[in-house]
C-alpha cells in the first residue's frame, strides 16, 4: 500500500518542478528573487524522499536494481529528449540513481558515520568554490578528467552536495522511526528555510543565473542548503499529518506523485518538442495559456497511465521496460 502523504510530497515537488522547467523558455531571466526560490525546492525534496522511502521501504529496498533503473531513464531523457550523450549534464536523475546505489552500499552503517559523510558532501564544495570559480556554461567535453570533475563537483546536479539530500532523506526516517518526540523539528525547519532565504538574498554567488534556469542553486551554497534542508523537514515532520488526514481529498493530485518517473520523463519531452519550440516575447495571457495548457497535458496523460495500470493493459510488458520508462 502506498504512503500517501509521500505521495503528496512528491506531487509539490512536481507541480514546482513544471513551473521550473519551464520558465526559461517562457520568460525572462529577470524574475524576483522569492520566484526563483520556490522554483528551486523540487530538486531538493525529490531527492530527499528517494533516500526517506529507501529507508521507509526496509528489507524491499534493491538499490542495485532500483538505482540502474532509474539511471537507464535518465539516458533515455538525455538521449531521446534533449538530444545529449548521456553522463554529461548530471540532471536530477543521476543523482537519484547514484543516491541509490550508494545507499544500497551503506545502509548497515550506523548513524553517526552516515552523518558524518552527509555533513562532508555538504561542505566540500563551500570550501572548494573558495578556490575554484563555479562554471555556469558548459565547457568543451573533450577531457575525460574534467568530466569527472564536473560529475562530482560542478556540472548541474554534482554529488557534492546533491548526494547528501538522499543521505539525509534516509537518516531522517531512522530518526523518526525512534519515537522520540520531535515536536521541535518543524520550528527549527522553518527557521532554517527562513534564515537560508534570507541569507540568500544577501549572497552574491545565489543571484546567478545558468543558462536562464532561474533556480538559485549554481552553485548550491551553504545559504541554498539551508533552505532547502529546512523546506524537505518542515514538509515531512510538519505537514505530514495533515496531508495524511486529507489523503481523501489530494487523491486526484497524488496521481502525479505515485507516477513521478513517468511524468518526469514526459515532461522532458514536452519541453524539447513543443514549449522549446515556441516564438519568444509571447504575452502574459498566451504564457499562461501555455501554462496551463501544459500543466493539464501532464495530468492527463498521467492520469490515462494509472487508468491503463488499473485495469492491466501493460501486465505482458516487462518490467524491465516499463521501468525506465516510468510505466508504473
Amino acid at each position: 500500500m502506498r504512503n500517501q502523504y509521500i505521495d503528496s510530497m512528491r506531487s509539490i515537488a512536481i507541480l514546482i518542478m513544471l513551473l521550473a522547467n519551464t520558465t526559461p523558455y517562457l520568460l525572462e531571466p529577470n524574475t524576483p528573487f522569492w520566484f526563483r526560490a520556490l522554483c528551486s525546492l523540487a530538486a531538493p525534496l525529490f531527492t530527499f524522499l528517494s533516500g526517506y522511502t529507501f529507508a521507509m521501504n526496509g528489507t524491499k529496498s534493491n538499490g542495485f536494481k532500483s538505482g540502474l533503473f532509474v539511471l537507464a531513464s535518465a539516458i533515455i531523457v538525455d538521449v531521446c529528449a534533449w538530444g545529449i550523450p548521456p553522463f554529461q549534464t548530471f540532471d536530477i536523475l543521476y543523482v537519484i540513481a547514484f543516491g541509490q546505489l550508494s545507499l544500497e552500499l551503506m545502509k548497515r552503517l550506523p548513524s553517526p558515520i552516515l552523518w558524518i559523510v552527509a555533513l562532508a558532501l555538504m561542505l566540500t564544495p563551500s570550501l572548494l568554490q573558495t578556490v575554484y570559480r563555479f562554471e555556469l556554461h558548459d565547457p568543451n567535453w573533450d577531457s575525460v578528467s574534467y568530466k569527472v570533475y564536473r560529475w562530482a563537483f560542478d556540472g548541474w546536479f554534482p554529488v557534492f552536495p546533491w548526494l547528501s539530500f538522499p543521505l539525509i532523506g534516509f537518516l531522517s526516517f531512522r530518526w523518526k522511526s525512534t519515537g522520540d518526540s520531535l515536536f521541535w523539528v518543524p520550528w527549527l525547519s522553518a527557521a532554517a528555510f527562513i534564515g537560508g532565504a534570507i541569507w540568500a538574498t544577501l549572497d552574491k554567488t545565489s543571484q546567478a543565473f545558468r543558462e536562464e534556469y532561474v533556480e538559485i542553486f549554481y552553485p548550491p551554497n551553504l545559504a541554498y542548503l539551508s533552505l532547502a534542508f529546512g523546506f524537505c523537514f518542515w514538509l515531512l515532520m510538519g505537514l505530514s499529518k495533515p496531508l495524511s488526514v486529507n489523503a481523501q481529498l489530494l487523491k486526484h493530485l497524488n496521481i502525479l506523485g505515485r507516477h513521478s518517473m513517468f511524468v518526469y520523463i514526459f515532461h522532458a519531452f514536452l519541453i524539447t518538442q513543443i514549449i522549446s519550440r515556441l516564438p519568444k516575447g509571447l504575452g502574459f495571457a498566451e504564457i499562461l495559456a501555455v501554462f496551463i495548457s501544459f500543466y493539464a497535458m501532464v495530468y492527463i496523460f498521467t492520469a490515462g497511465l494509472e487508468r491503463l495500470l488499473i485495469e492491466k493493459r501493460l501486465a505482458k510488458i516487462p518490467s524491465w521496460v516499463k521501468k525506465p520508462l516510468g510505466l508504473y
